[in-house]
Formats: C-alpha cells, structure tokens, sequence
C-alpha cells in the first residue's frame, strides 16, 4: 500500500478525503494528516508519503510553500493540490512545481480517483527511471525493480476492470512469467491479482448500487457475465446481497 498524506486547514474536508481515498479502491492508506502547513512539514518528515494532497492556502505555510519545501525532504513523492479559489498565479507556480494535478474544490470521487492514478503512474513511471541506472551489470532474470510495474498493473486494472483480466494478460503486458508476477503481485500489494481485482470490482459496483442501478446491469458492468456468480460474490465479500445494500444505500426498498 502506498502512503498519502492529506492537508487542509477545515477537518471536515480532511476527513472527506479520506472516504473518498478509500471508496476509490485504490492501494492507497492515509499515513497522515495535518490542519496547517507546519504541523503538515513535520508529518512528512515523519512518515514520508509518496502522495501529497494539499490545500493551496493554509495557515503557517500555504500549500505550495509545503511542496516546496517537501520535494526537499521527499523528492520521489508526487504531490496534488487543491483550491476552491481560481488563483492562475497560484497554478503557474504549482506547474512549474510539477506539481501532477490541480483538484477544484469541492473535490469528487470522478476528480480525485484519476488525480490519485496519474500520481501513482508517476511514481511508477520514477521508479523504472531509477532502477534502470540502479540494475548492475549482469544478467538478472527478473530485477527487484519490477516492482515499479506493479503500480502500473494496479492503474491498467482500475482502467480495465470491466473485461476479462486474467493472471497471463497481466504477465503479457508487464513481459514477466505469470508465476513470478503473481508471488511478486501479492507481495508487493498483500494479496493476490484476483482478490485485488475483485476489490476494485466490488467498490464500483456499490457506487452503482447506490445510485439504483438493477443487479444484473451492474454484475456486467462491473466485468461478471453471470449475476449470479456476482450475488454470491458481493454477499461472500459485503455481507450483504447486492439488492440489500442498495436499499441500504437509498433508505428504501431495492430493485433485483
């Protein structure tokens, strides 16, 4: 799971982050928070995110102000900011930060989820950087830094979940053998590709259970041909059948 810190001056925008960092489905965990651009400093420094989501304007040091002087202490993290002011000067400076994404408050689960994903490719995509100039000479079958194609593996799976994503296309697209990158999978995530994916599957098919959509339109949706398969799974999962946590979410009876 990759550390994400989130900064923002009103709690209850702090703590809204953190729902949506969590229904996003991504391997993300919030190692910190902090309510001004001080306290915000000293929680990097303590435990060292590789994604920052900051406020523009914060009291003690404003947000880019904490970029930076964060890239001096994490100068591999990426960094995301977000205002409810149009401030141009404010997304200049924050561009000529590369910083990976300005969010307009109020940020959503559709904003935030994409932002989350290109910070995670950018990780990914500095991290193959590096270990390029880091793999000595020599002929290492399958390098450690591998591991930096998992994150990319984990975006293509949160773009692709709908389809039929099976332990040797994952192989293919990554140029590993399936054995190796599925022991490399679950070490480096904590679980395996197919419960990791059903993961992914299972939070989309609550955001459209929850809007009222029918069992069967979201079992497909969500990549299972049989609704029934779907059923048990949710229920295994969720504890819960799909049609029960649709009225759940709504207040209401649901539909099948």
């Amino acid at each position: 799971m990759l550390k994400l810190a989130i900064f923002d001056d009103e709690p209850i925008i702090v703590q809204g982050m953190g729902i949506l960092v969590e229904r996003s489905g991504l391997p993300l965990t919030v190692a910190c928070t902090a309510l001004n651009g001080l306290t915000a400093l000293e929680q990097l420094s303590l435990h060292r995110p590789e994604i920052v989501l900051s406020d523009i304007r914060m009291p003690g040091v404003d947000g880019l102000t904490l970029i930076e002087q964060a890239a001096a202490i994490l100068p591999d993290s990426a960094f995301l900011i977000m205002s409810g002011y149009r401030d141009f000067d404010f997304v200049k400076r924050a561009l000529a930060l590369r910083v990976v994404d300005y969010l307009e408050k109020p940020v959503t689960l559709e904003t935030l989820t994409p932002a989350l994903r290109r910070a995670m490719s950018q990780l990914g995509a500095q991290q193959s950087r590096a270990s390029v100039h880091a793999i000595p000479e020599g002929p290492p079958a399958e390098a450690p830094a591998n591991r930096a194609d998992i994150r990319r593996l984990i975006s293509y799976i949160h773009q692709h979940y709908s389809e039929d994503i099976s332990l040797g296309d994952l192989a293919d697209l990554a140029e590993m053998n399936p054995a190796y990158l599925s022991n490399l999978f679950k070490e480096t995530v904590g679980m395996s590709y197919v419960k990791y994916l059903t993961g992914v599957r299972l939070e989309q098919a609550k955001v459209f259970l929850a809007r009222g959509e029918r069992t069967s339109a979201v079992a497909k949706t969500v990549g299972y041909a049989d609704d029934k398969y779907f059923r048990q799974v949710f229920k295994k999962n969720e504890g819960l059948t799909p049609s029960e946590y649709r009225q759940k979410a709504q207040g209401k009876d649901g539909r099948s």
